[in-house]
């Protein structure tokens, strides 16, 4: 009979604080060995955190290459004095590689028992490069013959190639790190990807996902074990840091099955998930900014009063202040219990802001208030006002540009209705006349890449449609300067 014990480690790197993230995982396999341990299993990118090192300066890929691989040298030798072994994520080059792996590594007994590196891309990551098909690792049981670890990215299991490539050659287990972000329905899917693989080939299934807020991504956890037939054997929580321990057993001449059922917590439903989502995303941002707080101007559109009261949920209501330059958004800001200045624009302006829009000069000085109070400018902005042309600053964090309207009411009477903390007016929910045929217009002109003709025979009226393709052809040049959203909406179908 041989058993393993595999640790599914959940948790949210410090992007490229490589020092920081190296003494997470330490705690980690501390854990991971506390609870009997043989194998702790970290997200892809776990030693870095995912980012878009494209963008960097070509010495400062090179130096996190090389912190990553003295880092990756110090838990190799941590494992040479017992313990778990860890597979963990990190990014990899081998000598003359002019770019790396999303590459995976196991460690075992102070030895480095092989790599394996990302197969599939999708265009999130342009500084890695594909690897090659991976066989299994095997894992060295004392008077038994090795696991063999199927190990492979959560990104390759989206398909069914690299999966059945690796039961072919002879894989007991599949063990997926993953960096797969958020979106509404996301965790579904990916759990539906990990039942497909494993009835395709028969193995049991881990998989590690990575947890934070990354700029406009956000990473929910949420890891999981599938057996053999295909039955739920563990499923951590979401947004929040966790290691849950998988028990498996092979009998002589039998495959690997899990024995004994680990914590299954049930999963959130759509609009708590996407609540908790948009509260990890914007707490984590101002965890890696520094920021003291958010402004926002409760007047900027019909988002405004959710993004206020999300703030509230995710720094309190201390750390957020308003503008506030009508009694609706003052009254507001009272029920929200945050500090309110007053901007009045019907007053006399300075020269220089003469015959601006009153709405560029209340935006002007939400950007002012933040920077000089060190606080981080939350754009109040939704998807539908972004594309129709409302102009939010680039340096602001735009925590619902991803939503159109109709979203965003869905969630802000989802927060209505559930116990504890300040309620939105009313009037904040109440949509507005011809909302429905606009939003649907402009997902199918953004969306699913429709003509006027395709969209005129679904019913809609040509001159609107018309009138709302010419506004998003004259403002294409200011949506490319527009705030950093955060990404929540899930793909669309091919």
């Amino acid at each position: 009979m041989t058993r393993i014990n595999i640790a599914l480690a959940q948790f949210a790197p410090s992007l490229a604080d490589i020092a920081a993230n190296l003494a997470t995982i330490r705690q980690l396999r501390a854990q991971a060995a506390a609870a009997g341990a043989d194998l702790l299993v970290l997200p892809e990118l776990a030693l870095t955190g995912p980012g878009p090192f494209e963008r960097l300066p070509g010495f400062v890929q090179a130096a996190l290459l090389a912190e990553s691989a003295r880092a990756l040298a110090e838990l190799q030798a941590d494992s040479a004095a017992g313990g778990p072994a860890l597979l963990v994520g990190l990014p990899h080059a081998e000598p003359g590689q002019a770019r790396p792996f999303s590459a995976l590594a196991l460690l075992h007994r102070g030895e480095l028992l092989g790599w394996r590196a990302r197969v599939a891309g999708d265009g999130r990551d342009a500084w890695f490069i594909p690897g090659p098909v991976p066989g299994p690792i095997g894992f060295p049981v004392e008077g038994q013959p090795p696991i063999r670890l199927g190990v492979l990215s959560g990104q390759d299991l989206a398909g069914p190639d690299i999966a059945e490539a690796l039961a072919e050659s002879g894989a007991e287990i599949l063990v997926a790190p993953s960096a797969l972000p958020f979106a509404t329905g996301g965790f579904d899917r990916r759990l539906q990807q990990a039942v497909h693989r494993v009835t395709e080939t028969g193995l049991p299934l881990v998989q590690v996902n990575l947890l934070g807020g990354r700029g406009r991504q956000v990473f929910e956890g949420m890891s999981f074990a599938l057996d053999d037939a295909r039955r739920l054997a563990a499923l951590a929580p979401g947004f929040v840091q966790d290691l849950t321990v998988t028990r498996w057993e092979r009998p002589d001449d039998a495959p690997l099955a899990s024995v004994e059922a680990a914590r299954r917590t049930p999963p959130l439903d759509e609009m708590a998930a996407l609540h908790q989502a948009l509260v990890l995303a914007l707490s984590d941002r101002l965890q890696g900014s520094g920021q003291a707080g958010v402004v926002v101007d409760l007047d900027e559109g019909p988002a405004a009063p959710l993004a206020a009261a999300l703030a509230v949920d995710a720094l309190g209501a201390a750390r957020v202040r308003a503008l506030a330059s009508s009694r609706e958004a003052a009254a507001l800001a009272t029920v929200l219990g945050i500090a309110a200045d007053p901007l009045a624009l019907d007053a006399a302006l300075p020269p220089f802001l003469e015959g601006l829009p009153a709405r560029q000069v209340a935006g002007l000085a939400a950007q002012a208030l933040a920077r000089r109070t060190g606080a981080l400018h939350l754009c109040g902005l939704d998807r539908t006002s972004l594309a129709l042309g409302a102009a939010g600053p680039a340096e602001s964090f735009a925590l619902l540009g991803d939503l159109d309207l109709g979203s965003v009411r869905a969630l802000a009477s989802w927060r209505n209705a559930r116990p504890g903390g300040p309620a939105l007016p009313p009037t904040s929910l109440e949509p507005l006349p011809g909302e429905a045929a606009t939003e649907a217009i402009l997902h199918g002109l953004l969306d699913l890449q429709l003509d006027p003709a395709a969209l005129e025979a679904r019913g809609f009226e040509a001159a609107r449609v018309a009138e709302i393709q010419e506004r998003l052809v004259r403002l294409a040049a200011r949506r490319r300067c527009r705030p950093l959203v955060v990404r929540v909406r899930p793909p669309v179908p091919d």
